[in-house]
């Protein structure tokens, strides 16, 4: 992917299937794990984590059972550096990389 590739880009999954296992994707442990980059401006992304467990995961740090992290502690992550995450992993089997483009109005579209 290029970075003028990322100019329409609303969010980004980034889908993990390396431990995966249906049989015990819920609450066996073996689980998928998400982590989906949300568009905060032109320039950078807001950074959450989910998974396919039963168990309640923090979508701000990743972690099982977190009660402490509050809104303002989202991780945001440079476009470039996201450029290059996805594409240090495009092409790999256990990962998936899902892009939505959608856009409500073209205000949401960085024109930079």
């Amino acid at each position: 992917m290029k970075i003028e590739e990322l100019m329409n880009i609303v969010s980004v999954s980034v889908i993990d299937y390396t431990n995966y296992k249906a049989e015990t994707s819920c609450n066996g442990g073996d689980y998928r794990f998400i982590e989906t980059y949300e568009r905060k401006d032109c320039r950078s992304f807001k950074t959450y984590h989910s998974s396919s467990s039963d168990f309640q995961m923090c979508p701000i740090c990743g972690k099982f059972g977190c009660s402490s992290c509050k809104d303002d502690d989202v991780e945001i992550i440079e476009e470039d550096d996201l450029l290059a995450h996805i594409n240090c992993l495009e092409g790999l089997d256990d990962f998936k990389i899902v892009v939505n483009e959608y856009h409500y109005n073209d205000s949401d579209v960085c024109s930079e």
